[in-house]
């Protein structure tokens, strides 16, 4: 019996192929395929279909046959690791990230693609039901697991939340001015936007809002649930 998103990648798959026919592709390799062919796409199912369309198109990529690819021992600037399935393990705090933020697709080499906007609850329900890499138990990373993924090349302000309070003197905002770079590891998590990325946090003082880190200037703050953000997911464990 098959489930129902095999049934659903089944029906994708003709329409897939026909797009990769009628428009011949012009990327040469399988992560340009993705990219030029995953644009405004967000079902689940047409995603896979046309993932296995760019493989079929060109199988002896490294990134479509994973199989052959060499394996990465090496950690990302000594820290992240490369679990070879599209997921990256932070080995200080043994958790794992999607590499992608939801809507961006992994390629193998980069994310294609671009990031969902959304608010507080609707990250928080996208996450309960999400499948991905063989695993379904990822979530929205709480305030404190999100501020691990910041870097500022300049130093930045301490990162702190006393009795949950926000406190301008320990946002952890970045030294310096400088915005338009995201302050991420880039290598580990490419093509990520220097936006507001939600936490599953929510402010103890109001309701009506929740914990946010932005990527721009690494500030760890409070925005309104109704607001909009992106959303990179975590799990425990590799």
């Amino acid at each position: 019996m098959l489930s129902t998103q095999a049934r659903a990648a089944l029906f994708y798959l003709p329409f897939c192929s026909f797009l990769l026919l009628s428009n011949p592709v012009q990327a040469s390799d399988y992560a340009s395929c993705l990219a030029e062919k995953l644009q405004g796409i967000t079902h689940d199912a047409a995603v896979t279909a046309i993932t296995e369309a760019c493989r079929a198109q060109y199988p002896n990529s490294a990134a479509a046959n994973p199989a052959s690819a060499p394996a990465k021992t090496a950690l990302i600037d000594g820290r992240y690791r490369d679990n070879g399935n599209g997921t990256i393990t932070d080995t200080r705090t043994n958790l794992t990230w999607m590499p992608c933020s939801l809507g961006q697709q992994w390629t193998g080499s980069n994310c294609a693609g671009v990031a969902m906007v959304m608010n507080w609850n609707d990250a928080l329900e996208a996450a309960m039901s999400y499948s991905y890499a063989g695993h379904n138990d990822w979530r929205v990373p709480t305030v404190d697991e999100l501020d691990t993924l910041v870097q500022c090349p300049a130093g930045r302000k301490p990162s702190a939340r006393p009795d949950g309070r926000y406190i301008s003197d320990t946002n952890g905002q970045c030294h310096g001015h400088e915005r338009e770079n995201p302050k991420i590891n880039i290598n580990a998590f490419p093509n990520t936007p220097a936006r507001w990325f939600w936490s599953s946090s929510p402010y103890a003082r109001t309701s009506r809002g929740a914990w946010h880190v932005s990527f721009s200037d690494g500030d760890v703050g409070i925005l309104s649930k109704s607001g909009s953000g992106r959303v990179r997911l975590v799990r425990a464990g590799q």
